[in-house]
């Protein structure tokens, strides 16, 4: 039996370089496709007319994202992947000369 995998959610915290839809351009830029993370129905046209209100929900819609995850990415996939976002979420440190 092998896993079914499929995906691995990254929420942007505050400080982040990049937005949600910034943070996937990049990725994408560099060959790695991505996709919304939670979509916030309340915020849907069909939805929108209940006025519901949901900050965690539209917190989640507007700073995660998913990562390709399956079983047939590869290792050196994986590893690109890692890289590559840890690559473009470096913040300097703050005093850094």
């Amino acid at each position: 039996i092998e896993s079914n995998w499929q995906s691995y959610m990254v929420e942007l915290l505050p400080g982040s370089p990049y937005d949600r839809n910034g943070q996937m351009d990049a990725l994408f830029d560099r060959g790695i496709p991505t996709r919304r993370g939670i979509m916030a129905s309340h915020l849907e046209p069909p939805y929108r007319h209940i006025g519901a209100h949901l900050p965690v929900t539209e917190r989640m819609t507007n700073n995660c994202f998913l990562l390709p995850m399956h079983n047939g990415l590869t290792d050196e996939q994986a590893d690109h992947v890692i890289a590559t976002l840890t690559d473009l979420l470096m913040v300097p440190s703050r005093g850094a000369a």
